[in-house]
């Protein structure tokens, strides 16, 4: 990644990257996130059979993911794989073949921990293994041997779990010729306890939710808690909400330089992202996915203007984002491109649906590729000959309305009743081709002030129920305002009554019979250093 300026982190093309000796190895074996130290190795001298040096020649060990000798990686107690992989080259091929054979040398660590000044223990050998008891081979006439992949595990054969701690596993080489590899590539591993948050995730719903890193902690969502209330018994369950979180602040953006579309990380998202282990790991691990949210950068360049060859980096850009970072998806919403820029293109209907299909072929089916259906950008995805043939729906997980006023409580956003009474007739959608209605969230539920006009509210909540009760609400996609925390403002205390009326008419056949839903905002009231106030989960990096 190439830094631009101080707020923002660019995502380079993979054609441009450069590994360790010219060699470029890309691999998707890569199951955690590694943070590197630069620590280039110093080369040694080959020596022949025979015992004779060769001044110009020298073996050199490599990850297969960096350049630099020191790979970080991260386990999680009890439940975690890690798969390596390591190559062997040499700057000057030899005339025969030869087999180089991997080892881990314990001895080291205690050298590595002096020099970094932390404590590591040597990882214990029934936690690792090397593919082929680590032998590879150099062929004549080649600069670079096979592959040999290299598998750590949190729990061994014998199902015996290895403490969470900092570990280390030096690896070094050895040439059938006599040549030693001066390199030693360091496996810096963590192994963490996993966070047990505690509360049973509320799942009858898909509760979509932004967050904004310039301002929060993604582990914000994890406080966010409701209390279900069954009057017919007067039991209460403490639950916790939110099933999908997209992060914010990703952008496009346009280098004039080279032309390129340039996938732009925030400072903080960046930040967040390269304290994985920290930020996004604890709240994936209660269940929920944390997704990339992206949109336009103001720069006149947008998803709906760029051309095929631009769509083919992006794309690929978003592939080595997902190939370093372990997230759940991808969201896109085009908005703040400010389109209409001088010198910029105009808007086109084939660029935003060629960006999506291709996303959807980088990312797999593993990930998740969702929509917001919001203006101009996205009202034609209807028209399949304006779209160039392409039906986006079936290249989307989801879709959800993106229009969320707090001045004008909710509006339903139904593209597949548009003639119903209660559906907004301020913005009116139609469906998305091959998208299914039970994919389509038509509610995004904004923060209710304490001067909010308590009559507009019932007007609307009447307008649901009724809307509901047609059987029109074909999907459990429910959307929510970016998240905040507990401050003393105009929403301190506020729940939103649309919000907890769609989780009680998911729970009850009559709207206001059994089942109720509050708000519990007092793990949000206490801080983490246990005192009372505001501003938990506030940004504090």
């Amino acid at each position: 990644m190439n830094t631009m300026n101080n707020n923002t982190i660019s995502v380079i093309s993979a054609k441009t990257l450069s590994a360790w000796r010219g060699l470029l190895f890309i691999t998707a074996a890569v199951l955690v996130l590694a943070s590197c130290e630069i620590n280039e190795p110093t080369p040694s001298r080959g020596k022949q059979i025979d015992g004779t040096v060769l001044e110009n020649r020298s073996l050199s060990l490599g990850s297969i993911r960096t350049s630099r000798n020191t790979v970080h990686c991260v386990m999680t107690e009890g439940n975690g794989v890690i798969t390596e992989g390591l190559r062997a080259t040499i700057n000057t091929p030899s005339s025969f073949d030869q087999t180089v054979v991997l080892k881990a040398d314990p001895s080291l660590v205690e050298s590595y921990a002096a020099e970094t000044g932390r404590e590591y223990l040597p990882l214990p050998e029934t936690f690792y293994s090397f593919e082929n008891g680590g032998t590879l081979l150099l062929s004549a006439g080649k600069t670079s041997s096979e592959l040999a992949r290299l598998t750590c595990r949190a729990t061994n054969s014998l199902g015996n779990r290895i403490k969470a701690g900092h570990y280390l596993l030096p690896v070094v080489a050895a040439a059938s010729a006599g040549e030693m590899s001066r390199d030693v590539v360091y496996y810096d591993i963590t192994v963490r306890e996993k966070f047990e948050e505690g509360l049973p995730l509320y799942d009858d719903l898909l509760m979509v939710f932004y967050l904004n890193t310039s301002q929060y902690d993604p582990r914000l969502i994890t406080d966010y808690n409701v209390l279900r209330m069954d009057y017919s018994d007067y039991s209460e369950t403490l639950m916790t909400i939110g099933n999908l979180i997209n992060l914010r602040k990703t952008t496009v953006t346009y280098e004039p330089a080279t032309g390129r579309a340039l996938l732009t990380l925030s400072s903080d998202m960046k930040y967040i992202l390269d304290n994985y282990t920290t930020y996004i790991l604890p709240v994936q691990e209660t269940g929920r996915k944390v997704c990339l949210s992206i949109e336009g950068g103001n720069t006149g360049l947008g998803f709906c203007n760029m051309t095929d060859a631009q769509i083919e980096d992006f794309a690929s850009q978003v592939k080595l984002l997902f190939a370093t970072y372990n997230l759940d998806g991808v969201n896109l919403w085009d908005r703040n491109s400010e389109y209409g820029k001088e010198g910029m293109p105009p808007m086109n209907t084939t660029s935003y649906p060629k960006l999506v299909k291709a996303l959807r072929e980088v990312l797999g089916q593993d990930k998740l590729l969702t929509l917001t259906d919001h203006e101009e950008p996205t009202e034609y995805f209807w028209d399949t000959e304006a779209t160039g043939g392409i039906k986006v729906g079936e290249y989307l997980d989801y879709a959800w309305t993106g229009y969320c006023d707090e001045d004008y409580p909710f509006e339903i956003v139904d593209p597949y009743h548009p003639d119903d009474p209660n559906v907004s007739k301020e913005h009116i959608r139609k469906a998305i081709a091959g998208l299914d209605a039970t994919k389509y969230g038509c509610i995004n539920v904004p923060w209710q002030k304490g001067t909010s006009d308590i009559k507009l509210w019932d007007s609307n909540a009447t307008k649901f129920m009724e809307w509901n009760k047609s059987g029109y609400e074909k999907s459990n996609v429910l959307l929510h305002a970016d998240m905040r925390t507990n401050l003393q403002d105009v929403y301190e205390m506020s729940w939103d009554p649309a919000y907890a009326m769609r989780c009680m008419m998911d729970n009850s056949i009559d709207y206001g019979g059994t089942i109720n839903f509050t708000r519990d905002i007092m793990d949000l009231q206490i801080l983490e250093d246990g005192r009372a106030g505001y501003g938990k989960w506030s940004k504090k990096w």
